[in-house]
């Protein structure tokens, strides 16, 4: 096992669910970061894991189950 996996699962990061920083959710989402911080706040989306000491991010799964509930 090579240290970003080690990384990867001390951090409960999955290797098949990628991790999605915020200018990616951004993207992936089609909003702005403003939005995307609006959404936490509001609790409509889930806080975002804790990468590193200032490292954040979305699991892939997270985001598509965003976007079915707000279908």
């Amino acid at each position: 096992m090579d240290s970003s996996n080690r990384q990867n699962n001390r951090n409960g990061i999955e290797a098949g669910d990628p991790v999605f920083r915020p200018d990616r959710v951004c993207g992936y989402l089609d909003i702005s970061r403003a939005t995307l911080w609006r959404l936490v706040q509001a609790g409509k989306l889930p806080p975002p894991l804790k990468l590193s000491l200032q490292a954040r991010g979305w699991r892939l799964s997270v985001l598509n189950q965003f976007l079915e509930s707000a279908r």
